[in-house]
């Protein structure tokens, strides 16, 4: 979909520290969002590649993307971000992501017809998809964390499983916690309401037999 499954370990390296220094300069939620993407482009691009179209579907349900949007919009935000904080703008200055993407797009000018390289590409689409995961957080009434989108990637849900799995963990009120989860690093209580909140949504599709395996899959792929 990003078209970046091709991009050389070199372009990767220089993307990925881009992208570190660039999301120091956004604001603070935005630091740790920029990790969770870079860690998913070092694990392998196609991991990014779901990662970024996991979120891409979750922003488009939630408007903050349009339905008909291209990739070049996430590119685009990525820039708009960058511009941004060197205007001295930093997502801190605004009381919701979401004020801060429409600022982004009504306030921030780009140079018209831009022809990115492969490595802008992938650092933009970075960018563009930490901005997204932050302003998906807002509407959601449990916290996400931001590793959750690589961890449910690495659990092997697909993109578009993960707006119906977050809406059920907040109709539950329990919070995602899937890198803690398999990691095994949360008190009982925790792992079972998340396991609880897992085998509901998985067994809407799958036998008590599948989804078993599912969590077995799911732990190894994590470790």
């Amino acid at each position: 979909m990003f078209g970046i499954v091709t991009a050389g370990i070199s372009l990767i390296g220089s993307a990925c520290a881009a992208v570190s220094t660039i999301c120091s300069t956004l604001g603070t939620g935005l630091v740790s969002a920029g990790k969770v993407i870079i860690n998913a482009i070092q694990v392998g691009l196609p991991i990014a590649e779901k990662v970024f179209r996991a979120v891409d579907l979750v922003a488009k349900a939630w408007g903050i993307f349009t339905e008909d949007h291209k990739e070049e919009d996430l590119y685009d935000l990525g820039m708009r971000a960058e511009q941004a904080s060197m205007n001295g703008m930093k997502s801190d200055n605004f009381d919701s992501y979401q004020e801060y993407i429409d600022h982004l797009r009504a306030d921030i000018e780009l140079k018209p017809n831009l022809s990115l390289s492969d490595e802008d590409k992938l650092k933009y689409g970075a960018l563009g998809t930490a901005v997204a995961i932050k302003g998906i957080s807002d509407k959601y009434q449990v916290e996400i964390p931001d590793s959750f989108w690589l961890s449910g990637v690495n659990m092997n849900f697909q993109p578009e499983q993960f707006k119906p799995l977050l809406d059920a963990f907040e109709s539950e009120k329990v919070v995602p916690k899937l890198e803690d989860f398999n990691k095994g690093k949360l008190p009982f209580s925790e792992h079972e309401k998340i396991y609880d909140v897992l085998e509901s949504y998985l067994g809407e599709s799958m036998t008590a037999q599948e989804v078993e395996q599912f969590f077995v899959d799911a732990k190894k792929n994590s470790a």
